[in-house]
């Protein structure tokens, strides 16, 4: 019987002391979960701010482009012939352009195209019914329009009045743009970073904290618009009558950019 009682208290201890090794355990494990977990969250994901700078950079236009079309009508038998008198037309054009020193890598053919034209003749209504005839093909119009780069701002007034007189019909433009936009594009985005950098002492400064590293750096989409200016050839006939040439100005343009910094705080 005592033996028995013995046994009985020895397998309860051994119980005992089992669970509170597996409770020991367990414990073990969750506090060094928590702390795998705790080390795995870097400071700076938490302790950040983000600031914004913007950089503007003034300069001034050193190309301008101008789009010269040549459209011709021709009858619906005459293709060819259509074809080849828009053909004469715009090599006109061009060897104008060039002549005037326009390098040829400046010029660029953007547009060809042959457009069918109908006529819809009237309707016949009478008491019992209406009848309306089918469309008729008419002719073709064939348009060809070239893209045309000017680097010298003072031939550009000569050159849209020179490509009218030799057989252009529809104009558009000039685009004052600048060639090479990311050089300046890059002195914005310098001055936009420098403008943040500022920014964020002065407000660590004010909030009584230190700045760390930067730990995040984002360009906030923004830019610049060529200047534009319009004329059609269906235009003002001072370009067709050999008038005097309105002048062209390029004016200035603000090239833009935006930053925004995100930094540790230390």
């Amino acid at each position: 019987m005592l033996k028995k009682v013995f046994t009985e208290d020895r397998i309860k201890n051994v119980v005992r002391i089992a669970i509170v090794a597996g409770i020991v355990v367990a414990s073990y494990g969750i506090i060094s979960a928590a702390k795998t977990y705790s080390s795995s969250i870097s400071p700076s994901q938490y302790k950040t701010f983000s600031v914004q700078g913007e950089g503007k950079v003034e300069t001034k236009p050193d190309i301008a482009k101008f789009s010269v079309s040549v459209f011709t009508e021709g009858s619906a038998t005459a293709l060819a012939d259509t074809q080849s008198k828009n053909a004469d037309k715009t090599n006109a054009v061009i060897s104008f352009v060039k002549e005037s020193g326009v390098a040829e890598a400046d010029i660029k053919t953007t547009n060809y195209s042959i457009e069918p034209r109908y006529e819809y003749p009237k309707c016949i209504y009478t008491s019992v019914d209406t009848v309306c005839p089918s469309q008729r093909l008419v002719g073709y119009t064939v348009r060809n329009t070239v893209e045309i780069k000017v680097r010298d701002f003072t031939k550009i007034s000569d050159l849209m009045s020179g490509v009218v007189a030799k057989g252009a019909n529809d104009l558009s433009g000039p685009n004052f743009d600048i060639d090479e936009p990311e050089a300046v594009k890059a002195k914005a985005r310098e001055l936009a970073i420098q403008k943040a950098k500022d920014k964020a002492e002065a407000i660590a400064k004010a909030a009584g904290i230190k700045v760390g590293k930067i730990i995040a750096v984002n360009e906030d989409s923004s830019g610049y618009y060529p200047l534009t200016n319009y004329r059609t050839a269906k235009m003002d006939s001072a370009f067709a009558t050999g008038a005097a040439s309105p002048s062209m100005e390029a004016g200035s343009q603000e090239v833009t950019a935006q930053m925004t910094l995100t930094f540790e705080i230390k």
